[in-house]
Parts: structure tokens; C-alpha cells; sequence
């Protein structure tokens, strides 16, 4: 039976071949590519199945915070088989989950980078149980060392019951400030060397970054 490689993260590890794109500017790469000959879409997964991990179940979705990315490994972990692979891609500190205004259900990830429209702020204050302001303010306390501290804690839970299962454990983060205080981890931006080559004014790895990242993983 073939070992599975389970995807949970933001956008940096999501699929780029859905409708909905997982980035603002994931259709400017893809044009970008374009240009230079690339016509697959050549997202993480590509690079994944071309370096022989061709069953692989990703959960990660653009924007997400880490509290929605702990919880879709926690609601999938029953999924992961012995032999597999678990990578957690943490996100940045201070994305959130914001509740609706009914106080009954999620509304959704909030994040504060360049990403953010004047569309998205007015839907949380119209959506949301809080306005975007108190969610800035949640997000700057963040920043703190004691919260830093606690994620950290739970990624070391996580690796620890994947693990139990004699499943493999990879945690990469794109926040410098989780990577520093964990043990088992990478920056994303360290094993995506070359994710800078686009001309596109975004973090986000070209081609190239995703097939870095994917060998970083398979080699792992």
C-alpha cells in the first residue's frame, strides 16, 4: 500500500489548479509562467507527484490561520495512516478566525497583509461579531512572546501524536518568529531558495520556489 503525504497549510502549500484561486496573485504567476514556456500549472502537488509522492491529500487553503489549519489536521487525523507523511505548514501569527454576528458560527479567517481590500474590511464589519479594528488589535497581541510560545507548543503536540502513528513529521512555517522557537522546523522561506525569480511583487514562490519546496519535503 502506497504512503500518503497530508498537506495541511495556507496558501503556500495550496492547490493552484482550482477555480478559486488560493492568493490574490496566483493568476499573474500562472500568466507570468506562461511566458516562459510553462503551461502546467506547477503548484506544490505537481512537484510532489513528479518526485514520486503521487498520492497526496492537501488540506491547505490560502489565507487560513494557524487556528484553522490545527483544526483541519485534528478533523483528518484519523486519515493518516502509518508510513505516511505529515506536513504542517504553519501561517502567520497573527492571522485569526473571526465569529459571525450570529455568535453561532465561524465567519472566517481575517489576515492584515497587502492582500487586504477595502471590499474585505467592509465585510467583516458588515459579517463579523467584532470590526476589523478590534481584530487588528487581537492580532497585534499576538505578537507576543507568551502566544509565539503556545503555538509552538501545539505544533510539538501535533508532531507528537502523528508520530504515534508511526507517521512521518514535517513542520515548515513562514513566520520566522514560530520557526525560532521550534525545534523540528524550517522557515518555508529558507527551503524555497529561489522563490523570488518572478517579477511579481509577492512572497509567494514561483515554479521553480514550489519545486524547491517539494524536494525540501521529499527529502525530509
Amino acid at each position: 500500500m502506497n504512503s500518503t503525504t497530508h498537506l495541511f497549510g495556507d496558501s503556500f502549500l495550496a492547490d493552484w489548479t482550482k477555480d478559486k484561486k488560493p492568493f490574490p496573485l496566483c493568476n499573474d504567476y500562472i500568466d507570468w509562467e506562461k511566458t516562459r514556456g510553462n503551461h502546467d500549472i506547477e503548484d506544490i502537488p505537481y512537484w510532489l507527484n513528479k518526485l514520486n509522492h503521487s498520492n497526496v491529500k492537501n488540506y491547505a487553503k490560502g489565507g487560513s490561520s494557524n487556528d484553522s489549519i490545527f483544526e483541519s489536521l485534528e478533523e483528518n487525523y484519523d486519515l493518516i495512516q502509518p508510513g505516511d507523511l505529515v506536513v504542517l505548514q504553519t501561517s502567520i501569527i497573527t492571522r485569526l478566525k473571526g465569529m459571525h454576528k450570529n455568535g453561532k458560527k465561524w465567519f472566517g479567517d481575517i489576515f492584515f497583509n497587502k492582500g487586504v481590500n477595502e471590499f474585505f474590511i467592509d465585510k467583516v464589519n458588515k459579517k463579523c461579531f467584532f470590526d476589523y479594528d478590534f481584530y487588528t488589535k487581537l492580532a497585534t497581541e499576538r505578537l507576543q512572546e507568551k502566544w509565539v510560545d503556545f503555538i509552538v507548543q501545539k505544533i510539538n503536540f501535533y508532531e507528537k501524536v502523528v508520530k504515534q502513528k508511526n507517521a512521518k513529521f514535517l513542520h515548515l512555517s513562514i513566520d520566522l518568529s514560530i520557526v525560532k522557537h521550534c525545534n523540528s522546523s524550517e522557515c518555508l522561506l529558507h527551503a524555497n531558495k529561489i522563490a523570488h525569480i518572478s517579477p511579481i511583487d509577492d512572497y509567494h514562490p514561483s515554479y521553480e520556489g514550489n519545486k524547491s519546496i517539494a524536494t525540501y519535503i521529499v527529502n525530509s
